[in-house]
C-alpha cells in the first residue's frame, strides 16, 4: 500500500463522519453529566462554543492526515472560494438540522384532535 496516496474518498468520509459523531456524542454526554438531561439554554450555548472548538481541529487533522496535503495548501483559497465553501458547509449543517427540528415538534392540539 502506497502511504503517500490518500485513502479512498469513502474511507475519508467515513472517518470524518465517525469522528464528528463521536464529538457530538461526547459533548452531549458532557452536557448530561454537568447540566442534566433535557434542554437547557446554557447547555445549548456551551455546546455551540465547544463543538466548533473540537470539530475545527478534527477537520484540520483530517485535511493533513487523510488528504495528505501540506498545510500551505490550506491557505490558498481565494475569499470567494472560501466563502462558497463556508456556505456549503453551513448548508450541510443547517438543512439537516432544520429538517430534524421541524419533524420532531409535537403535533398541535387542533391537529391531534382529528
Amino acid at each position: 500500500m502506497d502511504r503517500s496516496r490518500p485513502p479512498h474518498v469513502v474511507v475519508r468520509i467515513a472517518v470524518v463522519l465517525t469522528a464528528a459523531t463521536l464529538i457530538w456524542l461526547a459533548v452531549d454526554a458532557l452536557g448530561d453529566a454537568i447540566r442534566g438531561e433535557g434542554y437547557d439554554r446554557g447547555r445549548h450555548v456551551a455546546s455551540a462554543f465547544l463543538i466548533p472548538l473540537l470539530v475545527v481541529p478534527m477537520v484540520l487533522v483530517a485535511y493533513r492526515r487523510l488528504d495528505r496535503l501540506p498545510w500551505a495548501r490550506l491557505r490558498k483559497a481565494s475569499p470567494r472560494t472560501a466563502g462558497r465553501l463556508f456556505a456549503l458547509g453551513a448548508a450541510g449543517y443547517l438543512l439537516p438540522a432544520a429538517i430534524a427540528v421541524t419533524s420532531s415538534r409535537p403535533p398541535c392540539s387542533p391537529c391531534s384532535a382529528r
